[in-house]
């Protein structure tokens, strides 16, 4: 399965094969289904052990599950990371959709590991992708908060057409209970019966009251 084709939730992300390794397993394993290759010069070894390495880059800051994660929602775009950045730069919305902001948001390094990958930047080339993306990234100045701010951006009128029918029905109903001659007419008795109580009292003779007042 290639990493890009994972989603968050496969089981192949959260696999933590590597607490099964053994030295005997590992060696019983070959003795039992190996089989033998062919000898091979020396400089064809060493050059599969260069491709290996290279391949392989070692994690300078980030963990490895939030560098494997990062890696798999990079991989859904092919797109060079100074692209990504130019489009969040320039808040591009024609590029930018609503599921990569969420995702780049949930996937993002903290700013601290942000700032460490930064010093890596004259070895940019040896780093593991997801720590090539953190260094590109990192010189952006409040990230978080600014993805968040496009998010929001993104989202606004959604949300307004979502808000708008329960605010414009709380704006009738309250114009309604304005307008009710009988509401009118139960706070004048609500008011009288209350001076009536508190005769005698300093509440006595109000020209009126306020509608939390009844709770008291």
């Amino acid at each position: 399965i290639q990493p890009q084709k994972m989603t968050e939730s496969c089981f192949w992300v959260l696999a933590k094969e590597d607490r099964y390794e053994d030295q005997d397993l590992l060696g019983r394993l070959a003795l039992t289904f190996g089989s033998q290759r062919p000898a091979r010069r020396d400089d064809e070894e060493l050059e599969e052990k260069k491709f290996i390495k290279k391949r392989i880059k070692e994690l300078k800051v980030l963990d490895q599950k939030i560098a494997q994660n990062l890696s798999i929602f990079l991989g859904s775009f092919r797109l060079p990371y100074e692209e990504i950045r130019r489009m969040i730069v320039e808040v591009d919305e024609e590029q930018l959709t609503e599921p990569m902001i969420q995702n780049l948001v949930k996937h993002l390094p903290e700013p601290e590991h942000l700032n460490a990958l930064a010093k890596y930047k004259h070895e940019y080339a040896s780093l593991s992708e997801p720590e090539q993306f953190g260094v590109v990234m990192s010189v952006v100045k409040c990230l978080r908060p600014r993805l968040n701010s496009i998010l929001f951006k993104l989202q606004f009128e959604e949300q307004v057409s979502h808000l708008k029918p329960d605010m414009l029905a709380v704006s009738a109903a309250c114009e309604d209970v304005r307008k009710s001659k009988a509401f009118s007419k139960l706070l004048e008795l609500v008011l009288l019966m209350g001076n009536y109580m508190n005769a005698g009292s300093r509440n006595a003779q109000s020209y009126g009251f306020d509608l939390s007042s009844l709770c008291k």
